[in-house]
């Protein structure tokens, strides 16, 4: 039994130290996202010497994102903890805008009379949710603001 376990923990050892290595092929699988939180996520599992590596490859790399925007965050960015902050920025007023057109929308609505009280409760919490993801950059406050505008958007859809 003593055995199993040492031979367990020099698996997991072996596991720790294993570099994972960036290459052309890597790169594209990593560059296959629609979503610039998909990118904030992946970027998130790997460490500082291996986000650095895809930062230096994706520059020499003739292949690039469909979207431009992730393109050129990605070229301006010369380690992790700056290509973190500048998605997380981005992401943060993707976050505020939603919102905003939201609160607009719940506005139109109520001046033609319609009852869309819950769902402006609902969208109160969001601007804080927004506030601690961007003090955190976790990824579970990101999707906590994300689902409770998704949710206020398809509640929208039915009030009418």
């Amino acid at each position: 039994m003593a055995k199993t376990t040492k031979a367990k923990k020099q698996q997991e050892d072996a596991k720790k130290r294993a570099v994972f290595r960036i290459t052309e092929s890597r790169i594209k699988k990593l560059l296959d996202f629609e979503h610039l939180e998909e990118l904030f996520h992946v970027l998130n599992m790997l460490n500082d010497k291996q986000v650095e590596s895809f930062i230096k490859h994706y520059k020499a790399s003739k292949d690039k994102t469909k979207d431009k925007k992730i393109d050129k965050i990605i070229k301006e960015s010369s380690s992790r903890k700056e290509l973190i902050e500048k998605i997380k920025d981005e992401l943060v007023a993707m976050l505020n805008s939603e919102y905003a057109l939201l609160k607009e929308e719940i506005s139109s609505k109520r001046k033609s009379g319609k009852d869309v009280y819950i769902e402006d409760l609902k969208l109160m919490s969001v601007p804080g949710k927004i506030k601690m993801f961007n003090a955190t950059s976790d990824k579970k406050d990101f999707y906590s603001a994300k689902k409770i505008l998704h949710e206020v958007r398809e509640s929208l859809k039915l009030v009418k």
